[in-house]
């Protein structure tokens, strides 16, 4: 993976203590991270900057994970993301 500093990374998940030490322990191995706590959320967020790699969960509240997954795939400049779906 080219330079970690450059990459960021998405972390989709409802819990908030995932979020937290998930992000720390990506942090600290020196990749940007942002978080969202909901598919809603993250699409918004992934308006303004593609991150280079989403890792969610598929259980998510309002919108599903595959239908979040779907949305990506849906759309022509964030279709080449990588995702990982964390369960």
């Amino acid at each position: 993976m080219p330079d970690r500093e450059m990459r960021t990374i998405l972390l989709v998940d409802s819990s908030a203590s995932i979020l937290f030490y998930l992000g720390m322990l990506l942090k600290r191995l020196e990749y940007k991270v942002v978080t969202a706590r909901s598919a809603e959320d993250a699409l918004r967020m992934m308006e303004d900057s593609a991150p280079s790699l989403v890792l969610t969960e598929l259980s998510l509240p309002q919108m599903s994970g595959v239908q979040f997954l779907k949305k990506i795939k849906d759309q022509a400049r964030l279709q080449a993301i990588p995702v990982v779906v964390l369960t």
